[in-house]
């Protein structure tokens, strides 16, 4: 079996890869503040991502572990994430209803839905890369 993705609760909140059949604890994502509350993981493996109750969504390097950016500011906190199939752009929803899609490779803005009446809790990409 290959690593699984755990976000921790706990007192340090971070989240964490763990061998599926060892228990081992392989990698710890810092940077993470108030919690994750989703994660996605970018379709080549080698980029995660973590929405938060603070509204804000992280960029890690899977591998190493290492904050590449951070990026929106939410009211709500985050409340899905999906890559795209390609892993270019990244959707994130909120708890407020509003979705966005992000440009990966620099973080910015790309496009905003709005209409929602409640929070957003699932995202998905087809395989043709349409929301």
């Amino acid at each position: 079996m290959r690593p699984v993705l755990i976000t921790d609760f706990q007192v340090d909140v971070l989240p964490r890869v763990w061998d599926s059949q060892t228990s081992d604890n392989l990698q710890t994502f810092d940077g993470q503040f108030g919690g994750a509350r989703t994660v996605a993981v970018a379709p080549d493996n080698r980029t995660i991502a973590t929405g938060s109750y603070d509204g804000k969504v992280r960029l890690y390097d899977a591998k190493r572990g290492v904050k590449l950016r951070e990026f929106g500011s939410y009211t709500e906190w985050v409340s899905a994430l999906a890559f795209s199939p390609d892993g270019k752009f990244l959707a994130a929803a909120s708890a407020e209803g509003d979705v966005r899609l992000w440009r990966v490779k620099n973080g910015k803005m790309i496009r905003q839905y709005k209409g929602h009446r409640a929070g957003v809790m699932t995202l998905a990409f087809n395989k043709n890369g349409r929301m």
